[in-house]
């Protein structure tokens, strides 16, 4: 029996995969010619100082900015199409939200 119990706890170790704790979300809608949103960590904790960037229906950049302390931000938008919201943290999470045009 003990000799199953090292490598069954291994391979439980390996299965379980990376925790979600820390797991980035980004939220946005349109206000008008305004994407609004806020980006947060799994369990709440907001994502305050996140770099972002939106792109455009056909991926090019369109604006680039930083969540605000509560995590939230607001970016004018030029023109009306689809825009994909993505934010980076430092430590490598990372998330999108798209906005469709319609």
């Amino acid at each position: 029996m003990r000799r199953l119990a090292v490598p069954l706890a291994c391979w439980l170790l390996l299965a379980a995969g990376p925790a979600a704790a820390h797991k980035l979300k980004v939220f946005a809608t349109l206000e008008g010619a305004e994407a609004v949103g806020s980006a947060y960590y799994v369990g709440g904790e907001k994502a305050a100082g996140v770099p972002g960037r939106i792109l455009g229906a056909d991926g090019s950049l369109v604006a680039t900015f930083a969540t605000g302390p509560d995590g939230t931000f607001r970016q004018t938008l030029a023109a009306r199409m689809d825009h994909t919201i993505l934010v980076e943290s430092e430590d490598g999470h990372a998330a999108t939200f798209t906005i469709r045009a319609d």
